[in-house]
């Protein structure tokens, strides 16, 4: 009887350390996507930036000439 119940606790724990790397190896992997995504969004950031500092130029200059064109 007490073998049986070392062999169903030997199953648990083997699945349960299964079950661990797995979620291991997922973490890791959620955590290089998470870090690639981030790094992007920095990217689209300071582009988005950019861009709204060049529209920002062009308004500036549009008015200039419309003051000018007065």
């Amino acid at each position: 009887m007490q073998n049986a119940h070392m062999s169903v606790l030997e199953s648990k724990i083997t699945t349960l350390l299964e079950q661990f790397d797995t979620l291991k190896k997922d973490n890791i992997k959620l955590k290089s996507q998470q870090l690639v995504w981030r790094q992007e969004r920095e990217k689209l950031v300071k582009q988005n930036d950019l861009a709204r500092q060049k529209i920002g130029i062009m308004i500036e200059k549009l008015r200039a000439m419309e003051n000018s064109d007065e």
